[in-house]
């Protein structure tokens, strides 16, 4: 009997999947009593098919899954004619990087759960450390502490980075909650967005 880690339950295999197939030897989470947390599909090879497949892979992760990600692993070695694929460039090298991060800096998808959940605690986690320096400095130095250091600031500061925080769990639990198992939460959130900035109400189909 195959344990509850290495196998998906009924109606929990991830969707999404075209032209990929469940590796079953590659279904695993790292504790035995829980559901699988990374499954590997390889190309679905059909018996009409006289090619080869291409050499990509699938990379399913609970975690990925629940952000939005979606990895694959491709055959470098493997020339695009052979494979009928362009394989994407990599992104190891500086230009890419500095290209990576300059994205980083501008781009603000506030349709993606993940985005705003992970703001969420950035923004709440430099508030408590703030927070710190009004509440625990004048301990420290009394000649750094001003009227109303402690109690005042201290205690503003906590309620905010406490609600913000509770914001981003509240968040978290909406991002996890992805019944449907579409493989791209925040896109459909973006979809959401869309439609309601479009007809004034939220439509859900």
């Amino acid at each position: 009997m195959m344990r509850r880690h290495s196998q998906f339950q009924t109606g929990r295999k991830p969707q999404g999947h075209h032209g990929f197939k469940l590796g079953e030897t590659h279904v695993t989470s790292p504790v035995p009593f829980l559901n699988p947390t990374s499954a590997h599909y390889g190309p679905a090879q059909h018996p009409e098919d006289t090619r080869a497949p291409p050499q990509v892979e699938r990379l399913w992760r609970s975690r990925d899954n629940r952000k939005g990600r979606h990895a694959i692993r491709i055959d470098t070695k493997a020339l695009p004619h052979e494979t009928g694929l362009i394989v994407p460039p990599v992104t190891q090298s500086i230009p890419a990087i500095a290209k990576i991060i300059l994205r980083m800096m501008t781009y603000v998808p506030y349709w993606d759960v993940s985005y705003l959940v992970a703001m969420s605690f950035t923004i709440g986690s430099a508030i408590f450390i703030v927070n710190g320096f009004f509440v625990w400095l004048p301990l420290v130095d009394k000649k750094t502490e001003f009227h109303g250091e402690i109690t005042v600031a201290g205690g503003w500061t906590g309620f905010v980075g406490a609600t913000i925080f509770e914001l981003g769990g509240v968040l978290l639990v909406l991002e996890a909650f992805n019944t449907n198992h579409t493989g791209c939460f925040g896109w459909a959130l973006e979809t959401a967005s869309r439609r309601i900035s479009r007809m004034g109400f939220l439509d859900i189909r």
